[in-house]
């Protein structure tokens, strides 16, 4: 039920108070200037508390944005498969200024601040990320904690800087080889086996990482993974070497449970850069191992769908991405 009061300040000056009470639900007020103003909003909130979608106005004006960064961070992100890297780009946002505001008081110029400062630091992708991040909390908080509904979210209000060109980086003449020979310099004496497996699959680290031999079918060449970056399972076709690899793997006794037991994401990331720095290789991250065996895929003579097929990317243009021929391969089909 609404109820409308006239208030008068010490200055003569005229507003119109507003309050709501519904039972099992804590009062809700708002000031206006005009009655006309304070009539609306009361019919409006009527209409919002018959649909159920009534929430306190004063929750976006008095919670700030850095208690739902860490509300979401508990809740949200621990349940999505990037969980790690969404931590880290959410570090960035609880440093900034911007968890002092309130969803209130947020404004575009704040968000532009933030990206413009941001953008002395880090790559035009990694700032595009952490205002995507930016905008789910709010989009979250208004849609599931009723924080914020009815207001409009101001990272949608600034542009976005224009990501740079996408990483072409494949191994060189000669950079295979010392690599190789730093992985067998590693701790584990698994690195040397991954990174082959890596260039023959084109499988994801963690995909590699999260191996089993009971989805692995030697007889008809086949890996099966259950835990894919899209969400999806598939079978991924294993060629003779990459074969070979877990035969060697298998007839030393390691046939059973994980294929690469004991191995962390974080621990082929380290054992990897640590062997490239030995190489004196530059530039090269264990992803990219993924760009040039796809784009090898591609000069063995496999089409788009074939390749899509065994890399498991779902955007044909993402693929593209991915993809850097050798221009000299391409050379001698010219011929």
């Amino acid at each position: 039920m609404a109820s409308t009061f006239k208030r008068t300040d010490s200055l003569g000056r005229t507003s119109y108070q507003v309050k709501i009470r519904r039972a099992g639900q804590p009062a809700v007020s708002r000031t206006f200037p005009s009655k006309a103003l304070a009539q609306q909003w009361a019919i409006e909130q009527e209409h919002a508390a018959a649909r159920g979608t009534m929430v306190n106005p004063g929750l976006a004006r008095s919670t700030t944005i850095g208690v739902l960064m860490r509300r979401y961070l508990a809740e949200v992100t621990p349940t999505k498969k990037g969980a790690s890297q969404e931590a880290g780009h959410m570090q960035p946002l609880l440093r900034s200024k911007l968890p002092a505001y309130t969803p209130a008081t947020l404004t575009p110029a704040a968000v532009r601040e933030f990206r413009d400062a941001r953008l002395k630091e880090a790559a035009p992708s990694t700032v595009n990320r952490q205002l995507n991040l930016l905008s789910h909390v709010l989009q979250h908080a208004r849609k599931e904690w009723g924080i914020g509904t009815g207001l409009t979210n101001p990272v949608s209000e600034v542009s976005r800087p224009k990501n740079g060109p996408a990483r072409d980086r494949r191994l060189s003449h000669g950079e295979e080889e010392r690599l190789l020979q730093a992985c067998d310099a590693s701790r584990g004496g698994y690195l040397r086996e991954v990174v082959l497996f890596a260039i023959e699959t084109g499988m994801r680290q963690a995909e590699l990482v999260g191996m089993r031999w009971e989805l692995v079918d030697l007889d008809r060449c086949t890996a099966r993974l259950l835990d894919t970056k899209n969400g999806e399972a598939r079978t991924v076709p294993l060629s003779k070497a990459a074969v070979g690899l877990l035969e060697t793997r298998k007839a030393a006794g390691k046939g059973r449970g994980a294929v690469w037991p004991d191995v962390t994401t974080e621990a082929v990331k380290q054992s990897f850069q640590r062997a490239c720095e030995r190489a004196g290789i530059e530039g090269l991250r264990f992803h990219d191992l993924r760009h040039e065996a796809t784009s090898r895929f591609f000069e063995k003579g496999l089409n788009v769908m074939e390749a899509a097929a065994v890399t498991g990317h779902k955007d044909l243009r993402m693929l593209k991405r991915y993809t850097h021929l050798d221009a000299s391969k391409l050379a001698s089909k010219l011929g």
